[in-house]
């Protein structure tokens, strides 16, 4: 027959085991992950701006490379012209989804005597993001030689 003495040191382990979760340590618990998500939820909104921002940047850069290349492609320093660049201005506009977009395209001639027919085309472009702050530019020179 057991030994059903109450000061038996198995009773006790016994009696002192207990499963689970008070009330006020699962409330503790709700406290700490909500305070966590009030902490994590705006970093992860502006970490996702900041992405966005970088994502447009490449798509100017990228249009910018590519209107500079067709530049080049479909014209020499000669023949270039403001109203030829006045056409892909407005082509580069409706090219990208800018919010306020700037963009300037002008037409150099550098004759300073060392090197004749030379031109420099400067292309840039700026715009606001989506708290109404201008970004940085995106500048691009191209050099056309004749």
């Amino acid at each position: 027959m057991r030994n059903c003495n109450k000061n038996h040191p198995e009773r006790k382990v016994l009696l002192n085991h207990r499963g689970g979760f008070t009330l006020f340590e699962a409330f503790i618990s709700m406290i700490l992950v909500g305070a966590t998500m009030v902490v994590a939820l705006p970093a992860f909104k502006v970490i996702g701006q900041q992405r966005k921002d970088i994502d447009q940047r490449y798509l100017v850069v990228t249009a910018v490379e590519n209107l500079a290349e067709r530049i080049r492609g479909e014209s020499s320093g000669k023949d270039l012209s403001q109203e030829r660049l006045n056409n892909y201005q407005s082509a580069l506009i409706g090219e990208l989804d800018l919010n306020d977009p700037q963009v300037e395209l002008s037409v150099v001639n550098t004759d300073d005597g060392e090197v004749s027919g030379v031109r420099q085309v400067a292309i840039k472009v700026s715009w606001r993001n989506i708290y109404g702050k201008n970004v940085d530019p995106v500048t691009l020179t191209l050099w056309l030689y004749e």
